[in-house]
């Protein structure tokens, strides 16, 4: 199926560091799943060996500073846990990089895709 997702406010691209609120682009496979405050956290493998390369370029020509991290814990989610946001989440990007769907979809798709499938994301 498809559906409307909200992502980063960041948008999507090359994430380049942690706090950017970038959705990363590229190949990334789920790792894992668990409950999680936005219902469903199906955690995705970023970064991955292609993020670690640009990243490290980008330090090393002093794009980043030295302080810069490479972040993590990107995945496809819920939505927010305030009722207040569940019926209107996806008319703006919110996630910190993340892809958020409703909690019924969200529950859907963990529930027909296993770990180890390919998330390819694209813009």
């Amino acid at each position: 199926g498809s559906y409307k997702v909200a992502i980063g406010p960041g948008g999507a691209g090359h994430k380049h560091r942690e706090g950017d609120k970038v959705t990363p682009v590229g190949r990334y496979h789920v790792v894992n799943r668990g409950p999680s405050i936005y219902t469903v956290f199906m955690r995705l493998d970023y970064p991955n060996a292609e993020d670690r390369k640009r990243f490290y370029a980008l330090k090393a020509k002093g794009a980043l500073p030295a302080s810069a991290t490479i972040g993590g814990d990107i995945g496809i989610h819920g939505s927010p846990p305030q009722p207040v946001y569940k019926e209107t989440h996806k008319e703006w990007d919110w996630t910190l990089g993340c892809i958020a769907v409703d909690d019924d979809e969200i529950k859907a798709i963990a529930k027909r895709v296993p770990d180890g499938t390919v998330a390819d994301i694209e813009d």
